[in-house]
């Protein structure tokens, strides 16, 4: 499989899994806002872990890694963008195609964004992945 594929698999799969394990645990909760891990007032958001994945993807110039963490910020983009404060408007219709629309983006330009990776990647080297 070309690295640019398995680049975008990788991204598919994380939201993939992150809806799913989001939908079941928000359906079982029975206060759905109330999940998530809160640290000292600030509430932990999945696109916060997947900024750090990503930026340790890049830094240890591994592609799983990369795609892992770039799926877990762009899962949680759209309800960013749409200033989302509750589960539902995680599963809103807006969020959801929103999603899929930052899919669709990252599927076409999936090659370049591994090429600026590689070109741009950490200072002093060029990253290889």
């Amino acid at each position: 499989m070309k690295k640019e594929d398995q680049f975008f698999v990788t991204v598919l799969v994380t939201i993939l899994i992150i809806r799913a394990g989001l939908w079941i645990a928000g359906t079982l909760a029975e206060n759905p806002d109330a999940l998530g891990l809160t640290i000292f007032g600030l509430r932990l958001h999945h696109w916060m872990y997947g900024l750090v994945l990503l930026l340790v993807g890049i830094l240890i110039k591994n592609l799983i890694v990369i795609g892992a963490g770039t799926g877990l910020f762009l899962d949680e983009l759209t309800y960013i963008l749409i200033g989302g404060s509750t589960h539902a408007d995680n599963y809103s219709w807006i969020s959801l195609a929103g999603t899929a629309v930052v899919l669709m983006v990252i599927f076409y330009f999936r090659k370049l964004i591994l090429q600026l990776i590689e070109k741009y990647g950490p200072v002093g080297s060029r990253t290889r992945i």
